[in-house]
């Protein structure tokens, strides 16, 4: 959840809408994630500016901190990982790893078939 919010763009911040979409999970589990990041000060739910029935879902400057660390940590291990493959082999895993998404953006539920 921190990681969709960071990805939304400036201001990181979605409605619970949004976000539970994006994290494909229910608005029960969503509710209960954001009741825990939030009494963790990872998250914020602000009044949104324009329905005031609407809320907003924001990363405090904490979740922030957090997924940003998580976020080298996770490119720290990806390089070491592809760190024994061949300029050849990673541009190959690339391309595979591209037509994988561009197939995966294609399916309904963003699931592939079989």
């Amino acid at each position: 959840m921190l990681a969709a919010l960071r990805r939304s763009g400036p201001g990181c911040r979605l409605t619970p809408t949004e976000l539970y979409r994006s994290v494909l999970v229910t608005s029960a589990t969503m509710t209960e994630r954001l009741d825990r990041l939030q009494r963790r000060d990872l998250i914020a739910r602000r009044p949104a500016a324009r329905d005031r029935r609407s809320v907003l879902v924001e990363l405090t400057p904490a979740g922030r901190t957090v997924i940003d660390r998580a976020a080298a940590g996770l490119l720290a291990a990806e390089a070491a990982l592809l760190e024994g493959l061949s300029p050849a082999d990673r541009s190959a895993l690339a391309r595979l790893l591209g037509k994988l998404a561009a197939q995966l953006e294609q399916e309904p539920g963003g699931t592939a078939s079989a």
